[in-house]
């Protein structure tokens, strides 16, 4: 669950096509841990998997179902997105 609020963006470092979607990677400020791995991330309103952070880098891997439903399948490096991270327990809702 996300709370709408946005206070993290992310600039598209690099896309590599795969034969069933694609690998993002970004670069963000955003506070990750190795722990966070696996959590969902909110990418300009999609919600994406976390599946690695390397060297300040964080990457996302991204279906073709995905990007032929959202805006993705118009991502080009360079592009700002925005991020958040989503709600822990006990955390307010509002901002």
């Amino acid at each position: 669950m996300f709370n709408g609020i946005i206070f993290n963006q992310g600039k598209v470092k690099k896309i590599v096509n795969r034969k069933k979607g694609i690998n993002l990677f970004l670069k963000s400020n955003l506070k990750l841990y190795k722990k966070d791995l696996g959590v969902s991330i909110c990418c300009d309103g999609v919600c994406l998997t976390l599946s690695r952070i390397k060297s300040g880098l964080i990457f996302f891997y991204i279906s073709n179902e995905t990007l032929k439903r959202s805006n993705f399948k118009k991502l080009r490096k360079g592009n700002i997105l925005n991020l958040e991270k989503s709600l822990v327990f006990g955390q307010k809702i509002s901002g």
